[in-house]
Formats: C-alpha cells, structure tokens, sequence
C-alpha cells in the first residue's frame, strides 16, 4: 500500500479543494474571487486559395470567325493534325490566305510557321485572341470559335492534303474530246480547250495545280506552283454518299459554272477521284466540261 500513498494524498487534497470551494464561494477568507484568465483560442491562419492554372493550349479543329467589320482578318483554322489556314483582306480588298503546320510552345503559343505568333483562350467563347504577324503587326480582338463536325469515316480519309497525279478533261460541244495530263499543268489544259473553240484569255503557261487539301473545318485549300492558292468552303456531311458540295470564297476562282456547285468523290484503294461537271454557254454554243483528278496522298 506504501507506494500508492502519494497517489492517495493527493486524490484527498483535489477533493477537500473541491469541498472548500462548493462550501465558501470567498475563498474560505474573506478573500474575492479570483476569475482563472481564459488561455486566448489562436486565430487560425486562412489557408490562401490558390490560382488555378489554365489548361495548356492543345491541338484542335477550330475556326476563330473574327468579329467585326473593320479588321484585316477574317479567321484563323487550326486542325488537331497541326495545319493553320489564315484568311485576311489585303489592301485591294481581296483574300489573302497563309497556309502551314504549326506548333506549340512552351509558353502555350501557336507558332503558325513562319508566318504569325496566335494566343487565345481555348474555353471561352467568344474568345480573346492576339495575332502577332511577322512582319511586326499586331492584331487583337474577339473571335467567336467553330468546332468541327463529326466526320464519317470517308471524310476523314479526305481531310488530308492530296497531289495531283493525272487529270482528265471532257468538252463537249458538237463532238465530244477527251484529253488525259500528267499532274495538272493549266498552260496545257488551257491549249487543250482552246482547240475546242473555248476562248480563254488568261495566260496560264507554267502554272500547274499542285496540290488539294481538305480540312476538317471544310476548307479546301489549291495551291499553285506559283505560289498562290485558292479556298473553298465544303460541306463533308456527304461524302460517304459520294458528294462533296463546295462554294469558293473568290466565285472567279475557277471559272465559267464550276465556281460554285459539287464534286463527286470516290476511291480506289489510296488514291481518290474528284469530279466536276458542268454545261455553260459561251459565244451562243452550248459547252459541256468534265475534270476528273486523279489524287494521290501527299508523303
């Protein structure tokens, strides 16, 4: 029992303690009550939120439509395989197109090839955006964004850029001609349907088409060997049905009624045949004119 007795002591001094203060609420001397000081609660330090950190900037297919009359550009196409198509209006009012790969950097910038520095916000719309050219203008504004439609499995087989490995023309006026070309020279087919009495005036010698790129934002983008291009908008929806509706965004791009209309497509095995047809009047005779390419997937 000894050594338990402090234990014990010191359980009876607690309770005559507690006994002396029930009995006398002075203290037992007369004494004033003394009030304990409450330890203060610490005030918690507030945890500061922290700012959330945009997405990184990733590939997509997306048209930035620019708002607004008054500015140069007209939109901005970005596709998720990497390719930018820039629309703009040059000082003579007319279409200016660039055309690329781009990439992204560490900064989350779309280099768009040599041609211009894009930044914009991927989730609003509409969206700021900044386009920095390389020739040192820089334009900003709002963009409302397009997204892409979802394609068939035909239509993603001709979203890709194509070259031309033949072309075959029909003119029919009182008889019918036909002339198969290597690539698509326009100074020989232009010969070729001068023969048949079609009068064009312009001089297309050394210029060759060289290449057809279909988007998945329904752009087609022709590019020349003398470095020009022409752009038409597309409708993809049908082209499983084996029809590709196109409008060009300079209506005397091609000439005569193929400036407006449908392509029939098909394939065969790699390669794709696009079709166009049509029946114009020209000096009081009745034309009809086919082009048929022969596309082959650009490596």
């Amino acid at each position: 029992m000894k050594k338990f007795w402090p234990v014990l002591a010191l359980m009876a001094a607690l309770s005559l303690t507690v006994a002396c203060e029930k009995n006398n609420p002075n203290g037992g001397n007369g004494g004033g009550s003394v009030t304990p000081t409450p330890t203060p609660t610490p005030t918690p330090t507030p945890t500061p939120t922290p700012t959330p950190t945009p997405p990184a900037p990733k590939p997509e297919t997306v048209r930035l439509v620019v708002d607004g009359d008054n500015v140069t550009v007209k939109f901005v196409e970005l596709s998720e395989s990497g390719s930018y198509l820039i629309c703009e209006v040059n000082s003579d009012k007319d279409l200016d197109y660039l055309f690329g790969t781009y990439t992204i950097d560490s900064e989350g910038q779309f280099i768009l090839g040599n041609d211009a520095v894009l930044t914009y916000d991927q989730q609003a719309s509409p969206t700021s955006f900044t386009l920095k050219k390389k020739d040192g203008k820089t334009i900003s504004g709002k963009a409302t964004p397009k997204k892409g439609a979802t394609l068939s499995a035909d239509a993603k087989k001709l979203c890709r850029t194509w070259v031309i490995s033949k072309t075959r023309v029909s003119i029919t006026e009182s008889i019918k001609a036909n002339a198969d070309f290597t690539g698509c020279n326009l100074g020989e087919i232009s010969d070729f349907a001068r023969n048949q009495g079609i009068e064009i005036k312009k001089d297309l010698s050394g210029i060759s088409l060289l290449s057809i790129t279909l988007t998945p934002m329904g752009s087609a983008i022709i590019q020349y060997s003398n470095n020009q291009m022409d752009v038409a908008d597309c409708d993809l929806s049908a082209v499983d049905k084996g029809t590709l509706k196109y409008a060009w965004h300079d209506a005397s791009a091609v000439g005569y009624e193929l400036a407006n209309g449908s392509a029939s497509v098909s394939f065969q095995g790699d390669n794709c045949l696009l079709s166009l047809a049509s029946d114009f009047t020209k000096d009081s005779k009745k034309y009809g004119v086919s082009v048929i390419f022969v596309l082959a997937e650009k490596k």
